[in-house]
C-alpha cells in the first residue's frame, strides 16, 4: 500500500509515496527546517486516517503541540480519537537513564503496536548523541527496525559530525533515505530535499528539489525567481501585487522605475516574483533581472497592440525566450480590447499560453499561475 506524503514532488520521486511496512530515514543538515518538514508529513497522514505513534526523546511533548499549532496543523482531534499518540522518552534521555532500560521499554512498546501503524522517531540523532555514536547504539537501532516489520517507520536524523562509515551503515538498513540539505546562492541559504534511496524503485531519479515551509501551508516546492515584464503602463505592478501574498514596489514620481518584488504561495508552490520597469531607458537592467529566472509572465495591454512589438523585444532583452512563459492579456474590461485570437496572431504564440486578465480586479490571476506552473512542471 502506498502512503502519500502529500508533498507532490516528493511523492513523484517516490513513485507515489512511502510504502506500508517500509522504514524511512530523513537525514538533515543543520539549518534546515527538518522538524517542520516531518510534521507536515505527519499531519498529512493523520488527515488520511493513519494511526501515528510519535516517539520523542529530545523535547517536551508540549513543544511538539506548540510547533504543530504554529503552522495551523491542529492535532487536537487526532489525539482525542486515538489516531495520534506521543511516547515520551524525554525524561529518560535527559536524565541519562540506563540505556538498556530505555531501549527495552521502547522495544516492548513497538511490539505491542497494531500492524499498519506509522511509527515516528524524533530523533535518531539524540540516541546517538546521548548513548554514543557507536556500534552498540547502531545495533539497537537495527534491532528496533527489525521489531517494526509490520509498521511503517519514519526516523529523523540531523547529521552532525558523525563518522562517515557509521552514517553509511545507518543509511544501508533503512529502506528509504530522504536528504534535506542547504545550498548557498549569493550568500543566501536555500533548503532542498532529495530521495537518495527507495528500495521499491529499481531506477531511482535523484533530483534536488528546493523547498520552503510556509506558515500556514507547510512544505512547498520553492521557485527562486519568476519574472514579470512587459511594456510601460501595461499593468505589471498591479499584476505582481495581484498574484502575490505579499509584495512591495520601488516607486518614483508615481510610477515604478526599478522593480516590484512579491512572494507567491499557490497550491504546491512557493515562489519569489520580480517585476521589471517597462521604459526603454531601463533596458540595460533587463539582462540582470532575468538572470536565473525559472518562469516569465509577459504582461500586455489588450487595448494597445502597438506595444506588442516592444513586449517581444523585452523577452529577448531579458534573455528568457527559452524559459516557460505566459502572456497576460491585461485590461480585458476596457473598450477596444483585442480578442485573444487577435493577440495570438500578432504575437505568433499558442493560444494556450495567453491568459485574459483584469489585474486590478484580480480576474484571471489564478488561471495565470496555474498555466505558468504547469509549463514549469513540463520542463
Amino acid at each position: 500500500m502506498i502512503l502519500k506524503t502529500e508533498i507532490p514532488k516528493l511523492d513523484e520521486l517516490l513513485n507515489g509515496g512511502l510504502r506500508t511496512g517500509s522504514s524511512t530515514l530523513i537525514v538533515s543538515t543543520p539549518g534546515v527546517k527538518s522538524l517542520q518538514f516531518l510534521y507536515n508529513l505527519i499531519y498529512n497522514r493523520l488527515r488520511k486516517n493513519d494511526k501515528i505513534v510519535y516517539v520523542v526523546n529530545n523535547k517536551k511533548s508540549v513543544l511538539i503541540k506548540k510547533l504543530f499549532k504554529e503552522y495551523d496543523w491542529d492535532i487536537t482531534k487526532f489525539e482525542k480519537n486515538g489516531k495520534f499518540k506521543i511516547v515520551d522518552l524525554y525524561d529518560g534521555i535527559v536524565k541519562k537513564a540506563d540505556q538498556s532500560k530505555v531501549q527495552k521499554s521502547l522495544l516492548d512498546s513497538v511490539k505491542r503496536l497494531r500492524p499498519g501503524t506509522v511509527l515516528v522517531i524524533d530523533s535518531v540523532s539524540s540516541f546517538l548523541d546521548v548513548y554514543g555514536a557507536n556500534k552498540k547504539t547502531v545495533s539497537f537501532l537495527k534491532e528496533l527496525l527489525s521489531a517494526c516489520k509490520k509498521l511503517t517507520v519514519v526516523g529523523l536524523l540531523t547529521e552532525w559530525s558523525y563518522q562517515k562509515k557509521m552514517m553509511a551503515d545507518m543509511r544501508s538498513f533503512f529502506d528509504c533515505v530522504i536528504d534535506l540539505e542547504t545550498i548557498e546562492k549569493n550568500v543566501i541559504l536555500r533548503s532542498y530535499f532529495r530521495v537518495s534511496k527507495a528500495g521499491w524503485i529499481k531506477k531511482l531519479k535523484k533530483q534536488d528539489v528546493l523547498f520552503d515551509i510556509i506558515n500556514p501551508g507547510g512544505v512547498k516546492e520553492y521557485i527562486p525567481k519568476i519574472l514579470v515584464t512587459g511594456p510601460y503602463n501595461s499593468g505589471k505592478s498591479t499584476f505582481t501585487h495581484a498574484i502575490s501574498t505579499r509584495a512591495t514596489s520601488v516607486d518614483r514620481l508615481g510610477t515604478t522605475v526599478a522593480l516590484d518584488y512579491g512572494h507567491v504561495n499557490y497550491k504546491r508552490y512557493a515562489a519569489d516574483v520580480f517585476g521589471t520597469p517597462g521604459q526603454a531607458r531601463f533596458d540595460p537592467l533587463l539582462k540582470n533581472l532575468g538572470h536565473r529566472a525559472i518562469g516569465l509572465f509577459l504582461v500586455v495591454d489588450s487595448t494597445r497592440p502597438e506595444t506588442f512589438a516592444r513586449a517581444g523585444e523585452m523577452i529577448m532583452k531579458c534573455r528568457l525566450s527559452h524559459v516557460p512563459h505566459v502572456i497576460i492579456a491585461n485590461k480585458r474590461d476596457l473598450k477596444g480590447a483585442l480578442s485573444l485570437n487577435q493577440i495570438r496572431k500578432k504575437l505568433s504564440i499558442s493560444s494556450e499560453l495567453i491568459v485574459p486578465c483584469v489585474a486590478i480586479k484580480k480576474k484571471g490571476v489564478e488561471k495565470a499561475l496555474e498555466v505558468l506552473f504547469r509549463e514549469v512542471e513540463r520542463q
